[in-house]
């Protein structure tokens, strides 16, 4: 099974180079800090027992957060 996580690094490159076209080339390391983010926050919301919502709602943030270098 291909994840998320997977798809970004192997197109974290590509991603980067359709980003110069309209900006300025870093939407690749973005969504691999964001998806990186979102993993860590879905398994950290995973072990404490919560809901699907919670789950998604945490790492929903997290990739937010991390994707746009705030």
């Amino acid at each position: 099974m291909l994840t998320v996580m997977q798809c970004v690094v192997d197109t974290v490159d590509y991603l980067g180079r359709i980003d110069t076209m309209t900006g300025d080339g870093d939407h690749g390391l973005g969504m691999q800090r964001g998806a990186g983010a979102e993993s860590k926050a879905a398994n950290e919301a995973i072990a404490t027992g919560p809901g699907y919502r919670t789950v998604l709602k945490e790492a929903a943030e997290a990739w937010a957060h991390k994707a746009d270098g705030i």
